[in-house]
């Protein structure tokens, strides 16, 4: 695989695997809809370096402007850039330097209306302490493009 990735993949749990993505997901007609997100300004935060790509490459295909971090620290600096403006923290629940959930109490605690999307390999709770339930979601690994995309439009608010 070599940090190489394609259409049609899942960003995996382990270690940053990719895997086949399902091509059609069951709904009243056979097909569920994908509602088409607005785009908005997101705060990557992923330590692994190919799901990293795969997420950025996914996001910024749908339209999204993304700044990425690679740790607790590099996050909050990145936040706190004078141009920086982020609607959407997408985070792993476990990062180097700290956590997913500490972070963005961390962040929205600076900015309330901050949206928050944890993903992690392991299903937990999507409470985090502090953060309006309705601003927060999570997403287990792995999942695809489409997934990721109908998650983003159930958090985000249809006007900025």
């Amino acid at each position: 695989m070599g940090g190489e990735t394609r259409p049609g993949r899942n960003v995996g749990a382990a270690r940053g695997a990719v895997t086949p993505e399902a091509r059609t997901t069951p709904g009243e007609s056979g097909m569920r809809r994908v509602i088409a997100p607005r785009p908005c300004r997101v705060l990557l935060v992923e330590d692994e370096d190919m799901v990293r790509k795969v997420l950025l490459r996914m996001l910024t295909a749908r339209g999204y402007d993304v700044k990425t971090a690679t740790n607790f620290s590099e996050a909050e600096a990145v936040f706190q850039a004078p141009d920086s403006e982020f609607e959407l923290l997408i985070t792993d629940v476990m990062i180097p330097q700290g956590s997913g959930h500490v972070l963005a109490r961390s962040l929205a605690a600076r900015k309330p209306e901050l949206r928050v999307l944890i993903v992690s390999g392991y299903s937990g709770s999507q409470a985090i302490e502090g953060i309006d339930p309705a601003r927060v979601r999570f997403l287990t690994k792995p999942f695809g493009s489409a997934e990721l995309t109908q998650t983003i439009a159930e958090l985000m608010p249809a006007e900025p």
